[in-house]
Formats: structure tokens, C-alpha cells, sequence
């Protein structure tokens, strides 16, 4: 019951983040959900420095911390938060204590919040002897001090791709079984169009399924065939080759894992299946005969 519960509420978290999907530049069908960012700079000696310019900083960095995020985490689509009411990432400039500035990061969603990396941006001493950046050079300034901190703190990057990879599908909806030649298993068709994502082709994720008879969640492990395969949804779009996967492990409800096997594979082809996630990147190493798909 506690995996159950578990992995409907990821699957409720994860759809916080954004009401409505979106479709990522270049791609026609894939669905994925967008990583909202703000970020609030809450100190009183560069809020009153900046005067009512203070909200056009917050705004242009958090533009430009969604391009470097991209960058760094390009399987997953980011984008600037639009209210005050959000689900996503939060970049928190703050004085605490005092006279010591800290970029603080971390999700924030309707069940809460959790800090993902936090670094000193001005050491004690700074603050009173420098003094608020120039509104002038101020986005430059805390955008590229930012990006620095986090580029050389290897945690920064593993605890964002450990929260992204745990609660972020890279497709929220759409993988389906294809068909199977003869003598093989039907492959998984995931929704990931194969000219954006040909690179995650032998890597790990994990499949949300339902089971039809009794509505109970079965997570499904499943790693890159290697190969694409065409996929379909009339109600979304023009057709496109995608990424193929291969189900190897099932997780029951209860939280049990074993590997699917014919005597198991007719059920796990029954599942209704939901949000796929990215579990571990594997490089890929194109050979002299890799097959390419045409952009289209």
C-alpha cells in the first residue's frame, strides 16, 4: 500500500508543476510537463538600491537561469514562472544571517518545499563593503555569479537531477505498446520524437502503468532498445519515428519487483500506461552504421 500510494501521489506532484501540457519546440506530439522557475531576491539593502527595478532583476535572471537550465538539463523543458502561484523551482536570494547573501534553490509545490543546493553569493564582509550591484549590471551579476556557484559544485547538479529524474517526467503522457515481429515482444513506442532524443536511446526509465481490472498503479522499469519506431495519435498530430523501449521489471503495488517473463508479459501488455520517466542517462556511442531519421 505504501508504494501504491506512493507513486500516485508522484504521479499528482509531477502534474502540479503545469495544468496544461505543452508541446517543446521542434517536436510534434511529445508531452511534457514544464519546470516553472521564479526568483525573489529578498534583500533589503539591493531591494531598496534597485527601487522598483528590483522586479525587472527578478524577472531577466530568472529568463536567463531557465536558458542555462536548459542547457544543463536538456531532456526537460523549463520556463519562467508567470503568477505568484506556482509549482517548480524557486531561486531565493536571501540575507540570512545577517550580512551574509545565499542563492537558495529549491521546489516549491502545493504539498511544500525542499532545498536542492544553497551557496554563499556574498561572504560575510561583502555585503557592507561592496554594497547593492549597479542596477545597470545586476541581472549580469547574479545570473553569472549563479551559474558559476553552480557549475563548480557538482551537488548542485546531482540534487537537480535527482529531484527531475524522481518527480519530473520527460513525457507526461503517451507511450503505448507498438507491435512486435515475429518471434519478439512488443516494444514500448515512447512519445520522445527520435530526431530530439535519439540519445537517450539505451538509457533507463521507468513507466507509470495502471492496471484496468482493478485501477492499481504498476511501475514499470524499462531500458532503450536502441531503435525508433513510428508513432501515432491521430487526435495530436502529424506521425513521427520515436524512441522504442524494452519492459524488463515490474514493481507491484505492494512494492515487489521481478522481471517480466512470458508467463507475466500478456498482463503487463493490458497496463494503461502513463508519464515516463528519465532514470539514468547512458551515452550512447554512435557506430559507423547508425541509422539516422531524416528531420521533418
Amino acid at each position: 500500500m505504501t508504494r501504491r500510494v506512493d507513486i500516485a501521489s508522484k504521479i499528482v506532484g509531477a502534474l502540479l508543476f503545469c495544468l496544461a501540457m505543452v508541446l517543446p519546440p521542434g517536436n510534434a506530439m511529445a508531452r511534457q510537463i514544464v519546470v516553472r522557475l521564479k526568483v525573489d531576491v529578498a534583500v533589503p539593502l539591493f531591494q531598496h538600491a534597485w527601487g522598483p527595478d528590483a522586479s525587472k532583476v527578478e524577472q531577466d535572471s530568472a529568463t536567463e537561469i531557465v536558458a542555462f537550465l536548459k542547457q544543463r538539463f536538456p531532456y526537460w523543458n523549463f520556463d519562467v514562472a508567470n503568477s505568484s502561484a506556482f509549482s517548480g523551482l524557486a531561486l531565493h536570494v536571501t540575507e540570512q544571517p545577517a550580512n551574509v547573501v545565499n542563492f537558495v534553490l529549491q521546489r516549491e509545490d502545493a504539498r511544500g518545499s525542499e532545498r536542492l543546493w544553497q551557496a554563499v553569493w556574498f561572504p560575510p564582509g561583502d555585503l557592507s563593503l561592496l554594497g547593492a550591484p549597479p542596477i545597470d549590471g545586476a541581472t549580469a551579476r547574479l545570473v553569472g555569479d549563479f551559474r558559476g556557484k553552480f557549475d563548480s559544485d557538482t551537488a548542485a547538479h546531482d540534487a537537480v537531477l535527482a529531484w527531475l529524474t524522481k518527480r519530473v517526467p520527460v513525457a507526461a503522457v503517451g507511450a503505448r505498446f507498438g507491435s512486435a515481429e515475429a518471434g519478439s515482444r512488443r516494444p514500448i513506442v515512447s512519445p520522445l520524437p527520435w530526431r530530439d532524443f535519439a540519445d537517450l536511446q539505451i538509457s533507463e526509465f521507468h513507466i507509470d502503468g495502471q492496471r484496468p481490472s482493478d485501477s492499481a498503479y504498476v511501475k514499470l522499469i524499462a531500458t532503450g532498445l536502441g531503435t525508433h519506431a513510428l508513432y501515432s495519435d491521430p487526435s495530436a498530430g502529424p506521425s513521427y519515428e520515436a524512441v522504442t523501449l524494452v519492459p524488463t521489471r515490474a514493481q507491484s503495488p505492494g512494492g515487489s519487483e521481478k522481471e517480466i517473463d512470458d508467463s507475466s508479459i500478456d498482463e503487463i501488455y493490458r497496463l494503461n500506461l502513463g508519464a515516463l520517466y528519465l532514470d539514468r542517462y547512458v551515452p550512447f556511442e554512435p557506430s559507423d552504421n547508425f541509422e539516422t531519421v531524416p528531420s521533418q
